[in-house]
C-alpha cells in the first residue's frame, strides 16, 4: 500500500507541476530510507529497533541514561511509542 501511495503521490505531483509551470514538486520516499535503517541499524549507530527508553521525557535521561536502565536515546530507532 505504501508503494501504491508513493506512486500515486508522484503522479499527482507531476500532474500538478505540469499545470503550474512556476511550481517544482518533489517527493521524498521516507519509507525506503526508514526500511534501510531498520534493515541495517548498526550502519546508523542504532542498537535497539524494537523498543524505546520508557523514561525518554525525563530531563536526566540525556546525561544519565544508565540511571533509567536505558541506552543513550540516539541508540534507539524509536523515541517513544509513536515517534522515531
Amino acid at each position: 500500500m505504501i508503494g501504491w501511495w508513493n506512486d500515486s503521490l508522484v503522479k499527482h505531483g507531476n500532474t500538478f507541476a505540469a499545470k503550474n509551470k512556476d511550481v517544482k514538486t518533489m517527493v521524498y520516499d521516507a519509507n525506503t530510507f526508514l526500511n534501510r535503517v531498520l534493515d541495517n541499524p548498526a550502519e546508523f549507530g542504532i542498537l535497539n529497533t524494537t523498543s524505546y527508553c520508557l523514561d525518554y521525557a525525563d530531563p536526566d535521561v540525556q546525561e544519565h541514561p544508565e540511571r533509567h536502565g536505558c541506552l543513550r536515546l540516539e541508540k534507539y530507532f524509536w523515541y517513544n511509542s509513536g515517534h522515531m
